[in-house]
């Protein structure tokens, strides 16, 4: 189950999960706790990917431990646009596989959740096994197979919350900077929907 406000992190995460090898009907990804919560009932998640709400009443803490009320095997990622000392001891106190800082790359990301998933085969080989599905008891006929879609990662991003930049002429401040679909796409302050970096100035 992936977890974030944003759907470009949310899409771009169930795509590296897939082609990891990933069950794409077992997949569930929400845009808050409460939605997630909400599935987690008729789905029972046994990985949380999260971001860290820590705005919200309900923070991944919370959520992860009551998904762990309706799944006691859920294992929790964290993605993070906050980094501190204390989030990181409450993150290894959880058992988390990965905590990464928002905003992260492609490959950052791609690597995170590798280093994970071989973390967890260590540690639960049965629930790793379980959670990827590469090797099907009974092959699919040759005209059912599809190749795991690529993975392209994009630049290195070259913006930074609080970086200012135009855009339509106007100064405008970058509140955040996420990954869409393998481009770089940003969030300005006080302005609706994403833009792409290729549409932005140095300010």
């Amino acid at each position: 189950m992936v977890v974030d406000g944003l759907p470009p992190v949310r899409d771009f995460t169930r795509h590296l999960l897939q082609g990891m090898g990933f069950d794409p009907v077992r997949l569930r990804c929400c845009a808050n706790p409460e939605a997630a919560l909400a599935q987690a009932v008729d789905c029972p998640p046994q990985l949380l990917i999260t971001d860290g709400f820590h705005n919200l009443t309900t923070n991944w803490k919370q959520l992860h431990e009551q998904l762990s009320m309706i799944a006691p095997d859920c294992q929790l990622a964290i993605m993070s646009s906050v980094m501190n000392d204390d989030l990181q001891a409450q993150a290894e106190a959880a058992g988390a596989l990965f905590l990464i800082k928002k905003p992260f790359t492609a490959v950052e990301l791609k690597t995170a959740l590798q280093n994970g998933l071989q973390k967890l085969a260590k540690q639960r080989p049965d629930l790793a096994s379980r959670l990827q599905s590469r090797a099907p008891a009974v092959a699919a006929p040759a005209a059912m197979r599809r190749p795991a879609p690529a993975i392209v990662a994009p630049p290195q991003p070259v913006l930074r919350p609080g970086d200012k930049v135009r855009y339509e002429n106007k100064t405008e401040v970058v509140d955040a900077v996420v990954i869409r679909q393998g481009e770089l796409v940003v969030q300005l302050k006080n302005k609706a929907g994403l833009v792409p970096v290729s549409k932005l100035q140095p300010g």
